[in-house]
């Protein structure tokens, strides 16, 4: 949609940009490149120069079973979601539970579904980014791509140990064996 509340643009630069750095890196887009209604992320991807990999169009369209999404976010290092403005989040719960941390923005309900790190709790990352007043007469946030840049970054150079100390941290808070 427009203005995009997934802002496919600032992520697909941010991952461009850890590419330069990390050209191993891969990036899973669980969506469909092309949607009438949607943005144009063929175009998006070409700009970056970016070959992502997606899902399914046919699973997406008869719907991915739970087991599938749980076994690809489980093999990813983090989810990549900055959303402009969500209600809840559900992706990033969900891929907590399955103990992938979350790359999203402080915006929103994003600091209270992925929370950052603080009291020994869940250690996700959340940038900041330039607030904005829509059409919708709604406020968003647009990302810094700099500050995503820095928590791929982040993510990609963490030593093992504390990156699975890291995973193990936001799967105990989605599973609620934190107090809340």
């Amino acid at each position: 949609g427009r203005p995009s509340r997934k802002c496919f643009a600032e992520a697909l630069a941010a991952f461009a940009a850890l590419r330069e750095q990390a050209p191993e890196a891969v990036l899973y887009l669980h969506t469909r490149l092309e949607e009438p209604e949607g943005e144009n992320l063929v175009a998006l991807c070409e700009f970056f120069k970016v070959r992502p990999l997606t899902s399914d169009p046919y699973e997406l369209a008869l719907g991915t079973p739970s087991s599938h999404v749980a076994l690809l976010m489980n093999a990813f290092d983090v989810l990549l979601n900055p959303s402009a403005g969500d209600g809840f989040g559900i992706p990033l719960v969900e891929a907590q539970a399955c103990g992938t941390p979350c790359v999203t923005t402080d915006f929103s309900a994003m600091p209270e579904v992925a929370p950052v790190e603080g009291d020994g709790r869940p250690a996700n990352w959340a940038v900041t980014g330039q607030g904005t007043w829509t059409a919708f007469e709604s406020c968003q946030v647009t990302p810094s791509v700099e500050h995503l840049v820095e928590a791929l970054l982040e993510a990609y150079r963490e030593p093992t140990r504390q990156r699975l100390a890291r995973r193990r941290r936001v799967a105990r808070w989605a599973l609620r064996e934190y107090p809340v």
